[in-house]
């Protein structure tokens, strides 16, 4: 009933759809897009296309409506979900409350527990956990609290809380950009943004593969550059780049058991989902800061996770097999009392 409520249009079938139309016998993993449309929804169906062609003869692409109206109608038991909601084109269907749903229709998906996806999509939550465990971040406040949000010094990142793929992200330079931001956002609305001090230096990416709550693999960490000076990286900029993202084969050890023990310290805080990254940037001093913590992380063709899988030697469609087999796996979701059929 919520869904129906917030998202009227994007629940009715799509024209010509018969809801009742047989899914292919064969497909044991039903990928998942907003729209089937290129048009429209080009990177989630590019994304799609890349994973369909791992799994050619076990996969099957669909949008939202088809398959919440066939899970209604007809049950899913041998199947499962895996989501391709990458692309700013997508971020509003990237909410907590489409998993929810999946999750409510006993739904098997490869992918992060609901509690995790509703407190990991919130920036606020994830700083104050950061600082709780004492795991460095930029110092950062609430846009609202203007006199501490001051107090950070230019530049300065500003970001909506609650947006994904660094939609609104912004970079300050002084107090004039500050003020035009200030005209731009209501009043009512600045408790809804961050602000945080800018960081300097080099950006890493560090991925982690969880089979269960106890079986982490923390995968090679890939380096992601960024122009020299005050800079950041957009989504654009981070999809022109994916071709030049490097795997530092000399990092400094000291850096590199951080990273590692750090990022494994944020993942299990947040319940050691199957798949996750998080993004961290050297202070002027070389130490590395956290700023993002990714549960729902891409599997596309150039996504950061894939190349970190390629690094080790495996293809995606190993990793979603793996994934497909694990308690992990099993336990996204609520049993359905009607599901006799194991997960994979």
């Amino acid at each position: 009933a919520a869904l129906r409520d917030k998202h009227p249009a994007r629940l009715a079938l799509p024209s010509g759809t018969n809801e009742s139309a047989p899914l292919p016998q064969q497909a044991r993993a039903l990928i998942v897009v907003p729209g089937t449309s290129p048009e429209h929804f080009r990177i989630p169906v590019e994304a799609a296309q890349f994973l369909h062609s791992k799994l050619p003869d076990s996969s099957a692409i669909i949008d939202y409506s088809t398959l919440f109206s066939y899970a209604l109608d007809n049950g899913l038991h041998n199947q499962y979900v895996v989501e391709c909601l990458y692309g700013t084109e997508a971020i509003e269907w990237d909410e907590p409350i489409w998993r929810g749903a999946m999750d409510a229709l006993g739904l098997r998906r490869v992918g992060s527990p609901i509690i995790t996806c509703a407190l990991a999509i919130d920036k606020l939550i994830q700083k104050r956990l950061f600082d709780a465990l004492e795991v460095p971040t930029a110092s950062w406040s609430l846009c609202s609290a203007t006199s501490e949000a001051l107090r950070l010094g230019w530049p300065m990142i500003v970001k909506p809380r609650r947006e994904s793929q660094s939609k609104g992200v912004a970079l300050l330079h002084d107090a004039r950009e500050w003020e035009q931001f200030l005209k731009i956002v209501p009043v009512a609305e600045l408790d809804c943004w961050l602000a945080e001090s800018y960081l300097p230096g080099r950006e890493f990416c560090v991925g982690v593969c969880s089979l269960s709550e106890s079986q982490h693999e923390v995968l090679p960490i890939l380096e992601i550059p960024h122009d020299a000076g005050h800079s950041i990286n957009d989504p654009e900029d981070k999809a022109q780049r994916r071709g030049v993202v490097s795997f530092p084969e000399e990092l400094p050890a000291r850096l590199k058991s951080a990273l590692e023990t750090e990022t494994l310290k944020v993942h299990r805080a947040f319940g050691s989902p199957p798949l996750a990254r998080a993004e961290w940037r050297l202070d002027a001093d070389g130490i590395p800061h956290i700023f993002e913590y990714d549960c729902t992380p891409g599997l596309t063709r150039s996504s950061y996770l894939t190349s970190m899988f390629e690094k080790t030697g495996r293809s995606v469609s190993d990793v979603l097999a793996d994934l497909a087999r694990s308690p992990q796996f099993r336990a996204c979701r609520p049993a359905h009392a009607s599901d006799s059929q194991p997960a994979a």
